[in-house]
């Protein structure tokens, strides 16, 4: 590893030496795409944009918290700043969705655990092209190789974006724990700034290496559009689960199927209310969360609880689905920045989570928190939920509304932009 550190370092400044090369001019057809039709738009005489440039590269656009953060940052921020956005891999679900945007999106075509010298290549010339005032990179691969090409072609400002809040071994890939020591390394090098989603992320980082003096931490940021619940839409839902009395209960979650989402601490909790008379129906959404999925059906079938799942795998309106739930449920070991809490509470859902990454702060007192990886704290919190949803209509209402006023006060986008063009790429208070 440090070898390699070593190597990287000589090649960022023997790199920086020779300046780079120069970018071209007109409209040509980019080479680095594997998104047929994509162009690379270079500078052309006649047309003017006095905008700053922020380039992002980011590992994939599938779905996860990192791409959504990208996808609404360029979203509330495409009038001031020119966003464009390389995706080491495929388009995924955001590319379209950026795009339509006006956002342009390159896609290298990269595959897990293959690095290409010609996807390099084409990177950095998207980069020298882009003539960025910054370039913003996303999770670890992206931190690393385009961090190191921003360097090498000489980008006034670069800038990762850190996500992780927990690199234990046997609880993350020995792969993504590998690259992130690789970064930590390096971190006095390439970055100018290194960005950390919440307090729990910088901790980790600074204790694996990371240069802390370049480091802060902006959590993510949401737009609030006006809502109304649509009870006759939410009721129309909830049919489709299977609910058919008004009384029922239903929670649920949105989270891909993975260990640190931890689904044995809620199968555990589920296993223990059905003990004691208590069964609600539990959504579950997110990739890998259908009934082809043999180790979940195992595991769930290990507790007792498959005839109460719903699932879901990935939905595209998760307003609508947090909307139809009494009572969302984070049952994770390990979190940085709950996306999904943010999420529900924006519709008036209130949240039950464990004590990990900003989970409390992001609460407050407008719901519960429980012990991580203990099922008997997470049932006794969905217990009280739903008995204090029955019991009285009205401070139920009020909760959801402070649910809601919470978020939008604490983790309004607006912020955010605001925190990103001064103390990030510094193109300007917005």
């Amino acid at each position: 590893m440090a070898i390699l550190a070593g190597r990287t370092r000589r090649l960022i400044s023997e790199w920086a030496t020779l300046g780079g090369g120069r970018p071209t001019t007109g409209r040509q057809v980019c080479p680095t795409c594997a998104w047929a039709g994509a162009t690379l738009k270079i500078r052309k005489k006649g047309v003017r944009d006095n905008r700053p440039r922020v380039l992002h590269v980011i590992t994939s656009l599938d779905e996860g918290g990192a791409q959504g953060m990208l996808y609404r940052l360029c979203a509330a921020d495409r009038g001031r700043v020119h966003h464009s956005v390389v995706s080491l891999m495929s388009p995924g679900i955001y590319g379209p969705r950026l795009e339509a945007l006006g956002v342009h999106v390159h896609a290298l075509g990269l595959k897990r655990k293959r690095v290409s010298v010609l996807a390099i290549l084409r990177l950095a010339r998207i980069v020298r092209g882009s003539r960025p005032s910054a370039v913003q990179t996303w999770l670890y691969h992206a931190d690393l190789l385009g961090g190191a090409v921003a360097r090498l072609c000489r980008v006034p400002r670069v800038a990762w974006n850190v996500r992780h809040a927990n690199l234990r071994p046997g609880e993350t890939k020995r792969s993504t724990i590998l690259i992130a020591r690789l970064c930590a390394m390096l971190s006095q090098l390439i970055p100018d700034v290194i960005v950390c989603c919440a307090e729990e992320a910088f901790r980790v980082h600074r204790e694996l290496g990371y240069d802390a003096q370049r480091m802060v931490v902006i959590g993510n940021g949401f737009e609030f559009a006006p809502t109304t619940v649509d009870q006759s839409l939410a009721m129309s839902v909830r049919k489709r689960w299977g609910v058919t009395d008004s009384s029922d209960a239903v929670i649920g979650t949105v989270a891909r199927w993975d260990i640190l989402k931890d689904h044995h601490n809620l199968f555990g909790a589920l296993a223990l209310l059905k003990g004691a008379g208590v069964t609600p129906i539990c959504v579950l959404a997110g990739s890998g969360m259908t009934h082809d999925n043999a180790d979940l059906m195992s595991t769930a079938g290990d507790y007792g609880v498959v005839s109460q799942l719903r699932l879901l795998g990935h939905v595209s309106d998760v307003g609508t689905m947090m909307q139809s739930l009494d009572v969302h449920v984070l049952s994770s070991m390990s979190e940085a920045f709950p996306n999904v809490l943010v999420e529900a509470m924006a519709v008036g859902t209130p949240c039950i989570a464990t004590d990990v990454g900003e989970s409390r702060k992001i609460i407050g007192d407008t719901g519960w928190i429980v012990t991580p990886r203990d099922p008997n704290a997470l049932a006794a919190a969905i217990a009280q939920a739903l008995a204090a949803k029955g019991a009285d209509p009205e401070a139920w209402n009020a909760q959801q509304a402070r649910s809601r006023g919470r978020v939008e006060r604490l983790f309004h986008m607006d912020r955010v932009v605001s925190r990103y063009h001064r103390e990030v790429w510094q193109v300007g208070a917005v």
